[in-house]
């Protein structure tokens, strides 16, 4: 999975990423997995 070689620090994904696409997500990286839904608010720092 490409995802995994950047390795980032939080995957995020938005409400057209596709179930199966987060699926694949979890099972992959579940740490790094952060759901959003309406109203969240995601706030990057330097």
């Amino acid at each position: 999975m490409a995802v995994r070689e950047r390795n980032p620090d939080y995957i995020i994904p938005e409400h057209c990423t596709g179930m199966n696409t987060i699926i694949a997500l979890h099972r992959e990286m579940p740490r790094k997995l952060v759901m959003p839904s309406t109203g969240t608010r995601v706030i990057f720092g330097a």
